[in-house]
């Protein structure tokens, strides 16, 4: 999971703000890229058929944000 996670946090430091509240985001967009650049999945997502989105789910609360 870290060797996952590790390549965020350069970008992570790049942000203001929380490191990591920033690691969490960069990980969703670089998951969601991911995603996008699977070779099973780019035709639907340039077609518009298919839409990847990420988001932030807090333990504390139980709230999803989408974003």
């Amino acid at each position: 999971m870290v060797a996952a996670i590790e390549p965020t946090v350069p970008v992570a430091n790049s942000r203001p703000g929380d490191l990591l509240d920033n690691t969490i985001h960069a990980n969703a967009e670089q998951s969601a890229n991911q995603i996008i650049d699977s070779p099973e999945l780019q035709a639907p997502v340039h077609a518009g058929q298919l839409k990847v989105m990420t988001g932030y789910y807090s333990l504390d609360t139980g709230v999803v944000t989408i974003y």
